[in-house]
């Protein structure tokens, strides 16, 4: 049997009184292509959150490639070396170009790397343009790089297309669809039951409850 690449067991989650998250159990494989649904305040971006090592659950455990989270010793080491975060905002730096944009957080300041994912994302013309000279579609693309830059295990989404129009929503998806093929574990957020089909699997969170697809 093979160990699955995430996995939470009995996560529950409070915001004061108010319970977010009710006993959520999941596992995660290498390379799955997973969509998180739910209306809004349904608990999809605090699931999404404390399985990204973003928010710690108030109960439960939760594990990455069989460790668990509590015995990582240095989270930032950690996020930099095994996961790329994507928001519905790009948070690019105004004042970066757009390779200095993506290049920022690299660790081993790869040439090839860099070129080989402009080249994928169809932006090496943008390289040295702006944020502010540049398109939404262009953005959430030079963000998507950013994520990808050193190569990580899991990729996760937060509403990635929340600011983009269809056309660009759904390239995005394909794009996550092609990452997820090529081995990197693709989870986003997302109340787009559409672009959601275009996952492998959804898990649909309904009153803080996990319903798998």
């Amino acid at each position: 049997m093979i160990n699955p690449l995430l996995e939470t067991k009995n996560i529950n989650h409070f915001y004061g009184k108010e319970q977010a998250l009710k006993n959520v159990s999941i596992k995660i494989d290498k390379g799955e292509f997973i969509a998180i649904t739910g209306e809004s305040g349904s608990g999809k971006t605090t699931l999404l959150s404390i399985i990204s090592t973003l928010l710690k659950a108030s109960n439960g455990e939760v594990y990455f490639q069989n460790k668990n989270f509590l015995q990582i010793e240095n989270l930032d080491e950690f996020r930099q070396r095994n996961v790329g975060f994507i928001f519905q905002f790009h948070y690019l730096i105004n004042y970066l170009d757009v390779l200095e944009n993506i290049t920022i957080s690299s660790i081993n300041k790869d040439e090839n790397k860099v070129d080989e994912l402009l080249k994928t994302l169809d932006i090496t013309n943008l390289k040295n343009r702006y944020p502010d000279e540049i398109s939404g579609g262009q953005k959430q693309r030079v963000a998507i790089a950013r994520a990808l830059i050193n190569s990580p295990k899991v990729i996760f989404a937060d509403e990635p297309t929340g600011n983009l129009d269809s056309k660009n929503s759904k390239n995005v998806f394909e794009l996550f669809k092609n990452l997820s093929q090529n081995g990197t574990t693709v989870i986003v957020a997302t109340h787009d039951k559409e672009l959601a089909k275009m996952a492998d699997r959804i898990i649909e969170i309904k009153d803080g409850e996990a319903y798998h697809g």
